[in-house]
């Protein structure tokens, strides 16, 4: 096609150059890395603050339905409701949470209990 307005050729092209896939691969690449290093970082401090290892939260078991969990460190047991996708509703918390987080708030309750059964 030529542009008339300019009396000078180009190329109008639908399909994603080399050079664009090429960036758009390593943008996704830069994003699972930023994410693996924050969920790193979540687990040091996990451990740190709480005592809480990844190890302990393998032993979480998300199925059983009706398990309170206690949301934030010190806080009081609630009820969690699972939504469509996966995530939680818990109560009282501000967002929506995954089944990792899930995880860490139920920890918080089991191990409160005097015989905890994880």
């Amino acid at each position: 096609m030529i542009c008339t307005e300019w009396n000078t050729p180009f190329r109008i092209s639908l399909m994603p150059t080399q050079d664009f896939k090429m960036k758009s691969e390593q943008i996704l690449t830069d994003l699972e890395n930023i994410l693996k290093n924050q969920r790193e970082q979540f687990y040091k401090s996990l451990e740190q603050d709480e005592g809480i290892t990844q190890q302990d939260l393998e032993l979480v078991d998300l199925e059983i339905d009706f398990s309170p969990v206690i949301p934030f460190h010190g806080g009081k047991p609630v009820e969690a409701i699972e939504t469509m996708g996966g995530a939680f509703y818990v109560t009282g918390y501000p967002n929506i949470v995954s089944a990792e987080m899930l995880k860490v708030m139920r920890y918080r309750y089991l191990s409160q209990r005097k015989n905890p059964l994880l």
